[in-house]
């Protein structure tokens, strides 16, 4: 698994392979975004973010606003339950 830094460097630039980005890493970028930015910031940064990486693999149609949204959301839940 790479080093958080890594994986968003390698994510943001479309380096990380399309094979390699599962629904768990899907997860683990919400968390990241929602921890360092914010619910705001992170939505916006994940949504364009997986927009980019599915147009660069050839996937667009996959992507999916309501759900990215909607996993966003709940992982900042997440994120602010941990906090309490």
């Amino acid at each position: 698994m790479l080093p958080d830094d890594d994986f968003l460097r390698a994510f943001f630039s479309a380096e990380l392979s399309n094979s390699s980005f599962h629904h768990r890493d899907h997860l683990r970028l919400a968390w990241l975004m929602v921890r360092r930015h914010g619910l705001v910031d992170a939505e916006v940064r994940v949504t364009a973010g997986i927009q980019n990486f599915a147009a660069a693999n050839g996937h667009t149609a996959r992507y999916h606003d309501t759900m990215t949204r909607f996993w966003v959301r709940l992982v900042a839940h997440a994120v602010e339950s941990k906090r309490a």
